[in-house]
């Protein structure tokens, strides 16, 4: 499978058929180097589940680049949580999907419960300025590092 993300997965899977033993590898290059190699969960919402390793009485941190809606990624944390996991955070690059959907985050939500912290950088400002002030969602300043590089 060509990308390797949570959200790059699903989206594998509408373009065609997908079984469950196919996986989804990072490590810290990006690449399966052979040494950092780990398969994170199934590859749809529909099926998701824990595939390798053991995650029984580990806090997991799952990391994605782009959220949506949210639900990919709940399930991905309901897979961990279920194989065992204590407690599960998520981190997401971008938050490109309607402030709406991470409020279902959120005390009364469908996918309440499911991330004991949620951090997410502010490259879409639009959305992180309509979040709550709570302690689920952490928002993570990119710019000083924007500002660096450049």
């Amino acid at each position: 499978m060509g990308e390797n993300s949570v959200g790059g997965a699903l989206r594998q899977s509408e373009r065609g058929p997908m079984n469950c033993t196919d996986s989804i590898y990072r490590c810290n290059s990006g690449k399966d180097c052979g040494r950092h190699r780990r398969q994170v969960v199934c590859c749809c919402a529909m099926c998701a589940r824990w595939q390798d390793g053991n995650p029984i009485g580990k806090r997991v941190l799952i990391v994605d680049d782009l959220i949506k809606s949210g639900g990919t990624i709940a399930e991905a944390a309901k897979a961990i949580t279920s194989a065992g996991a204590t407690a599960v955070a998520a981190f997401c690059t971008h938050a490109a999907g309607r402030p709406k959907d991470l409020l279902r985050f959120l005390p009364g939500g469908d996918h309440h419960g499911v991330f004991s912290c949620f951090y997410l950088t502010n490259s879409v400002p639009d959305t992180i300025a309509q979040l709550p002030d709570n302690d689920l969602f952490q928002i993570i300043d990119i710019m000083p590092q924007v500002i660096k590089c450049l």
